[in-house]
């Protein structure tokens, strides 16, 4: 086949005839020379490159709306909060105080540490040591523990307003003393009782302030307090012998201030 007959492959990058010589054929069936393809390919390459070099930086995301930033941070604490139904941790939440002693509690106590009063049964639990007979202290100890008692203190003041009163008959200005200590032990038992009563609760202790007799009904049916329930009971039996001795015994005469 002669020159004329053989068909041109002319490179697209330099425009000479590459039939015969080793070239490259792209996607689009056009002829390169190897070399030429080559130089092109690595001068796209750099074109490439310096483009990206110089394309700006792409924009900062737009900051986040103000709703969107409290949404996020509100779900951060319902995710920290305790589930509900959850006690709360030790020293959170308001201060209370034991209906049954008065004593300091823990937000999340069940049970006064103090006394043993338990707050959800509303009873007191009691926790008794028992020594084996013949054991050294068992008798003494036993002793103590019905002294300190609710029934042992009871014992205790009641002896005490009987000896006085018997006392009292005897002598007027031992009446008179006696009738002041009565009526100054009800009435200090009585505000003892009062500040039971506003701890159960603001209407406990207004009616109890305001609602005649109603004092009887929260010692003997509402207050737990075994020790205001004994000492409530013995004040009103001194404070009814005190009237005795100063309408009865004494005609209302003696003293000025009762």
């Amino acid at each position: 086949m002669t020159d004329k007959a053989r068909p041109e492959k002319i490179c697209v990058r330099c425009g000479q005839d590459c039939a015969g010589q080793p070239r490259t054929k792209d996607a689009k069936g056009r002829y390169y020379h190897t070399s030429c393809y080559e130089e092109a390919k690595r001068a796209m390459e750099a074109r490439k490159a310096a483009d990206a070099a110089a394309a700006p930086p792409p924009p900062p995301p737009p900051p986040a709306p103000e709703e969107e930033i409290f949404d996020v941070l509100g779900a951060a604490v319902d995710e920290m909060a305790p589930p509900p139904g959850a006690p709360a941790p030790m020293g959170i939440g308001a201060p209370r105080v034991c209906p049954n002693c008065g004593g300091a509690l823990a937000a999340d106590a069940l049970i006064c540490t103090t006394c043993g009063y338990n707050l959800q049964t509303r009873k007191q639990l009691k926790s008794k040591k028992r020594k084996a007979p013949g054991e050294p202290g068992a008798g003494m100890g036993g002793l103590i523990e019905f002294l300190v008692s609710p029934m042992g203190i009871g014992l205790g003041v009641l002896v005490f307003f009987g000896i006085f009163f018997a006392l009292a008959l005897a002598s007027e200005p031992v009446a008179l003393a006696y009738v002041g200590t009565a009526w100054l032990f009800y009435f200090g038992v009585t505000i003892a009782v009062l500040v039971f009563a506003f701890i159960e609760g603001i209407g406990q202790g207004l009616l109890t302030l305001c609602v005649p007799c109603y004092i009887l009904y929260f010692v003997f049916g509402v207050c737990e307090n075994q020790y205001i329930k004994v000492l409530y009971a013995i004040s009103l039996v001194a404070y009814v012998m005190g009237l005795y001795l100063f309408y009865v015994v004494g005609g209302g005469q003696f003293g000025t201030t009762f």
